[in-house]
């Protein structure tokens, strides 16, 4: 007696009424990961570490000082950047030297923003603190009034590459090898749907863009989508909750 091996199937079937009639749909599904770098890895991830690699400097020194204490703030990086974790202390020891420079322009509750370039020809609010410049577009600080802190400090956790139209071609692909190997039995109609933005937030495709949008709608990913062998095409993303079809077949 031999074991077959199992064939296996879509992700998930789903019973819905399409005009009517109750069909059967198999479901499968794809990440849009752009953020994922085969050599260097997820800049989000790289850039959350970082983040954490300052608090733990820029935390404790925070707490140390009643004035500092009552300070939130919102880190911008510069996403073109590249983080290092050695300069994780610096950017700490920066940040409490310039709130300390700033404390007396804050407005209670009111969050101020501070930025790397103030327009042409100006120089910026961190010219004097080289690292900041260096890895920081903006910064926001807010001052506290109604509660003790300290208080909530966080990043700009996406930077949205955007459609990279290789990239949506290459998932058809290897959509399109693996769902001719699926056991299809029972269904009445093969969709596929590409999700963006589900993992790394900078997997997100800010299809809230019209250049995005544009490139997403290109005749070769429109063929593609076509050719890969699904009755339709979904391109979805979680931040905008936004759905593009790229392909649908008759039902």
């Amino acid at each position: 007696m031999t074991d077959e091996a199992e064939v296996p199937g879509p992700d998930s079937k789903v019973i819905c009424e399409i005009a009517g009639l109750e069909r059967c749909i198999g479901l499968e599904l794809c990440e849009y990961q752009v953020d994922a770098d085969p050599t260097r890895g997820s800049k989000g991830r790289q850039f959350e570490a970082f983040f954490w690699g300052i608090w733990k400097h820029l935390g404790p020194a925070l707490s140390a000082e009643t004035a500092l204490s009552q300070c939130g703030g919102m880190l911008f990086f510069d996403w073109g950047t590249s983080p290092n974790s050695r300069d994780a202390n610096l950017i700490g020891e920066q940040i409490i030297a310039f709130l300390r420079s700033r404390l007396a322009e804050l407005e209670a509750e009111k969050m101020c923003v501070f930025r790397r370039k103030l327009g042409p020809k100006k120089g910026g609010d961190f010219d004097s603190f080289p690292a900041l410049k260096r890895h920081f577009k903006r910064i926001g600080i807010r001052k506290h009034t109604v509660a003790k802190g300290p208080f909530l400090w966080s990043y700009n956790s996406a930077a949205f590459v955007g459609i990279v139209e290789s990239i949506v071609l290459q998932r058809l692909r290897d959509k399109t090898g693996k769902s001719n190997s699926y056991d299809w039995t029972g269904v009445d109609e093969k969709w596929l749907l590409i999700c963006a933005g589900v993992g790394v937030p900078s997997d997100g495709a800010a299809l809230d863009s019209p250049a995005n949008l544009e490139r997403l709608r290109s005749a070769e990913i429109r063929q593609a989508a076509a050719n890969c062998g699904f009755d339709r095409v979904y391109f979805w993303e979680r931040r905008s909750r936004h759905y593009e079809v790229l392909f649908c077949g008759e039902s």
